[in-house]
């Protein structure tokens, strides 16, 4: 099942396939249930993750010594991913899950057609990057393997969820604070006040979600606004003192323990779902880290 648009793929896939960096040494990087991680497979790993901060901040962040906080987060990133995968294809080998040729097939063509298009660019992007078509296609197969581990383990899981209709406001400064609390007190929308904020001051709701954000599953809700989850429906929260003397609004609009998710919402939280079971499957399994991170 492809869930993934290819241009998104590409900076995950592409994680194991650069050429490797320092030397490989011949004590792995980590081991896994007393499978080896190899060193160049660490270092290829970290050398990628180095390429794509480069292309994110527009500077070499691992050859950069006011950066080195950053390079060392970048390690343990990088040893973190190798791990992970080797869970995953643990588990893959346990329950005879696998990628078949055509599903490969099929998935490559979609990436070659939407992120390639021509021989000449697909050479040239696995240039630039130091590493063969071949190992291209390596990484790719390695995430539909993890595409179907997670269909896998979340195969169980309910299309329905505790969900919450939230609406939220921003502002900017304390004029425009008295601005939306004068309109609430007048009987206005959060909809209808996120409208002439939008329109007729500076707050920032040009650029950030105002008005009636939808259904949002409660699992969803990030830990600081957890007290959302069981907030009064009609209650006004706020305002909550943001940085700059900007305030927040929210408003829990109706509640449904039985909501059916979006198709979206499905897939954002089977890879919830997914980043569970690789934690408790670290937890249970035998890890031993060698590498400096």
């Amino acid at each position: 099942m492809t869930r993934w648009f290819p241009a998104v793929l590409l900076p995950f896939l592409l994680g194991a396939a650069i050429a490797g960096c320092g030397s490989s040494g011949t004590k792995p990087a980590a081991t896994v249930n007393g499978h080896d991680i190899s060193m160049a497979s660490y270092n290829q790993e970290f050398q990628y993750d180095c390429v794509s901060a480069a292309s994110q901040y527009g500077f070499p962040v691992c050859a950069n010594r006011g950066t080195k906080y950053l390079a060392d987060s970048l390690k343990k990133t990088s040893l973190e991913a190798l791990i992970q995968r080797e869970l995953i294809q643990e588990y893959a080998a346990k329950h005879h899950i696998s990628v078949s040729a055509l599903d490969f097939n099929r998935y490559w063509a979609i990436i070659y057609r939407t992120k390639f298009g021509s021989q000449a660019i697909l050479k040239a992007f696995v240039k630039s990057y130091k590493m063969a078509v071949a190992d291209l296609k390596t990484r790719i197969r390695g995430d539909l393997l993890k595409q179907k581990v997670e269909a896998a383990i979340t195969n169980n899981m309910p299309a329905q969820t505790e969900a919450i209709r939230l609406a939220r406001l921003q502002t900017s400064n304390k004029s425009e604070n008295r601005i939306v609390l004068n309109l609430l007190h007048a009987g206005d929308t959060f909809r209808q006040i996120a409208v002439r904020l939008d329109a007729g001051t500076s707050a920032p709701c040009k650029a950030v979600a105002c008005g009636d954000l939808g259904w949002i599953p409660v699992a969803f809700l990030p830990p600081y606004e957890s007290n959302l989850a069981t907030a009064r429906v009609g209650k006004l929260i706020g305002p909550l003192a943001l940085q700059k003397n900007g305030f927040e609004y929210f408003q829990v609009e109706a509640r449904d323990p039985q909501y059916t998710m979006t198709t979206q919402q499905q897939s954002t939280m089977r890879d919830r779902l997914m980043a569970q079971w690789l934690s408790q499957q670290e937890k249970s399994a035998t890890i031993k880290r060698f590498a400096t991170v």
